[in-house]
């Protein structure tokens, strides 16, 4: 049996910030969205904004482009959700957000330049997540690829173990790093990948 991945375009911000927003978990365990289209004193809205499994508040701004730009629009609004405090007690009360910790940034692009990916493993505040995606078609079925290719957290993304989790491919949002789908196909030798 073959698998074919099909590559398929994401034209707008709003139909990609639908697409992550539909199984924000592919992202992170235990992330809720909370809000979409966040108005903002800067140029862009916040795309999304969700409450991490610790009650962190996270910013989650995404573009179908390069994703280098987006990384200074994405800090501008973390920096303005922090002096937003009416805003912030707000969610602090519907959501059970922890005001106390400082909210972190996902940026969600096409692809980043690795000088901006090598740069972000040196910020500090805030916790920043670079995720590189592709809308896929598998076997009739459309779904959205998301890979970690940057992190300023702790976690080395390069020591990550793909036996630690078990992979799978579910309808929806399919988030495998190349390790995992490697992994996935040794144990599920029936399956190919054509391109």
């Amino acid at each position: 049996m073959s698998i074919a991945f099909t590559h398929l375009p994401v034209e707008d911000r709003e139909t990609l910030a639908e697409l992550v927003a539909e199984d924000c978990q592919a992202l992170e365990e235990g992330l809720q969205v909370v809000s979409r289209r966040v108005s903002s004193a800067e140029r862009e809205p916040i795309d999304l904004l969700a409450v991490d499994a610790r009650g962190r508040l996270v910013v989650i701004d995404v573009t179908p482009q390069g994703g280098d730009h987006l990384l200074l629009e994405g800090l501008a609004h973390v920096r303005w959700l922090r002096q937003s405090h009416q805003q912030m007690a707000n969610l602090a009360l519907e959501q059970k957000a922890d005001l106390t910790l400082f909210p972190r940034l996902i940026v969600v692009a096409r692809d980043f330049s690795t000088a901006l990916r090598e740069a972000i493993g040196g910020l500090v505040t805030p916790a920043t997540d670079l995720f590189r995606f592709r809308w896929l078609e598998v076997g009739g079925q459309k779904g959205l690829f998301l890979e970690l290719v940057s992190s300023s957290c702790a976690v080395d993304i390069k020591k990550l173990k793909p036996e630690a989790s078990l992979p799978t491919l579910v309808e929806g949002i399919v988030c495998l790093a190349e390790e995992e789908i490697a992994s996935f196909m040794e144990m599920n030798s029936r399956f190919t990948i054509s391109y």
